[in-house]
């Protein structure tokens, strides 16, 4: 087995901390190091990450960086080579863990469900993505060919409903998420994730705006436009896009920003749809660390703008209202489900509906100013940070398949039977 892994220890446990569940993440493809970095601190955590994945996202990096207690395997190999050499790493070594963890209930989660059978060691999913609907993403914007659409759609309701069998448990990320899950697996809790970290996203002081905007070489003036997403074919940066333009045409002296993978994608689509001015008032930069300034741009903006075909989560809408930014975001999926009261909701691709929320917010921002104070207290009651994995830490100990390894050394929490009412909608 050593020619398939191999391991990096970082950090010693101390050995008069109290026993930990012994948790092994089996992490498909990236994953986002704000969860790792919480689990690592509640649990005697184990990761097995594929080695180009994990390597390539950056992830590597930031794990080292941060120093964080865990053991690590890395496994080689493209898709299906990491899939059978992952596979045969957990028949081996399951049985040295209390609970395993699996990423979404895909590829890695079946061999992960199966190989937890096989040892007898507990396996739950988490999940943030509904997967059907993001594929169906591909086929809307015509990436991917009928038959493959058809194949793809049919393989993934296939491992949802396999995996939901054989997994302990599934956790989803939120309301929308928890009920999609329900569907498949025997029990389903809510999760928050990694939630929102209410010390580093938090509201505006005064003044702080402008000397943010300078700090960061942002225009001083402008009406200041968030786009934090990556470009992926569920996102929709062309309504955002169409709407800013005509937005502009009715006098808001907006600018958008693009913060994420492929920025200059998104840089490169507003010269296409915008025309000889696009230079004007597009930016794009690279990804920002989420654990160092990001909160930085959240603070420096007026609005945030999420236009997606799908949403599962969109931790970046949180985050906005957690530091008091307005929020437009389409009235889909987890969106829909979580953002009601909180944000100004609108029809996917409707770039007129758009531009006139942008044009309501600059013209009032009181407006947008009283629907995000309510969503910053919304975020610090269910969302926040410590909170969601202090409870993970003891769903997971009653889970586990040695309870009394649980984070307090007593026996295990009982299940929840209910999560946060995520909305008032």
């Amino acid at each position: 087995m050593g020619l398939f892994y191999h391991v990096i220890l970082l950090g010693m446990q101390s050995p008069a901390a109290p026993a930990k569940v012994r948790l092994l993440f089996v992490v498909e493809g990236n994953t986002d190091i704000r969860f790792v970095d919480g689990l690592s601190r509640y649990f005697d955590l184990t990761l097995l990450v594929p080695r180009l994945q994990f390597r390539s996202s950056g992830l590597k990096q930031r794990v080292e960086k941060l120093g964080l207690t865990l053991r690590l395997h890395e496994i080689a190999g493209g898709r299906f080579g990491y899939q059978w050499r992952s596979f045969l790493w957990l028949l081996v070594h399951a049985r040295k863990f209390d609970l395993i963890l699996a990423q979404e209930m895909l590829r890695g989660a079946l061999n992960a469900a199966i190989a937890g059978k096989v040892a007898g060691v507990p396996v739950v999913a988490m999940v943030g993505i509904p997967a059907v609907e993001y594929f169906d993403c591909r086929r809307q914007r015509r990436q991917i060919s009928w038959p493959k659409w058809q194949l793809g759609r049919n393989v993934i309701k296939g491992l949802l409903r396999l995996n939901g069998k054989l997994l302990t448990a599934g956790f989803g990320m939120g309301e929308y998420h928890q009920t999609y899950i329900g569907r498949f697996v025997k029990k389903s809790f809510w999760s928050s994730y990694y939630g929102v970290n209410l010390a580093k996203f938090r509201c505006t002081t005064s003044g702080e705006k402008t000397e943010l905007r300078t700090k960061l070489g942002l225009p001083a003036n402008a009406f200041l436009v968030l786009y934090s997403s990556r470009i992926s074919h569920e996102k929709d940066p062309e309504t955002l896009l169409t709407a800013c333009k005509i937005a502009r045409a009715r006098g808001v002296p907006l600018q958008v920003l693009n913060l994420g993978g492929g920025f200059e994608n998104f840089v490169k689509l507003g010269q296409k749809l915008a025309g000889a001015d696009a230079a004007t008032w597009i930016m794009g930069r690279s990804a920002i660390h989420p654990m160092e300034n990001l909160a930085d741009y959240y603070r420096a903006c007026d609005v945030l703008v999420q236009s997606s075909l799908f949403e599962g989560v969109a931790y970046c809408t949180m985050e906005a209202l957690a530091c008091q930014l307005p929020v437009i975001a389409t009235n889909v999926g987890g969106m829909k489900a979580q953002l009601g009261p909180y944000a100004e909701m609108v029809p996917p691709q409707d770039a007129t509906a758009m531009a006139k929320s942008l044009e309501s917010l600059y013209q009032n921002p009181t407006l947008g100013r009283n629907k995000s104070t309510d969503g910053a207290r919304f975020i610090k009651e269910v969302w926040d940070s410590e909170k969601g994995f202090q409870q993970l830490a003891r769903d997971f100990a009653g889970l586990a398949k040695t309870s009394a390894r649980s984070t307090s050394g007593s026996p295990p929490a009982e299940f929840r039977q209910d999560h946060p009412k995520t909305s008032s909608a």
